[in-house]
């Protein structure tokens, strides 16, 4: 077990490394990925388990696009 848990942190480091030279958290890659692939407010929430007016009220779903 302490092997897989030595694994898992070498890997988040890693992968936050790369994701800060992006100036991203590993949360807010997480977040993106979401929305990216569940357009809909309502999907997203379902997604994530959370409730859908929580959602709708994020700015990625209530700011319109350039």
């Amino acid at each position: 077990m302490g092997r897989i848990w030595r694994l898992q942190r070498a890997l988040r480091e890693e992968m936050e490394e790369g994701l800060e030279a992006l100036g991203l958290s590993g949360l807010e890659a997480w977040l993106l990925r979401v929305v990216d692939t569940n357009p809909h407010p309502s999907d997203a929430a379902r997604h994530m388990g959370l409730p859908p007016p929580t959602v709708s009220h994020m700015p990625m779903y209530t700011s319109k696009p350039p």
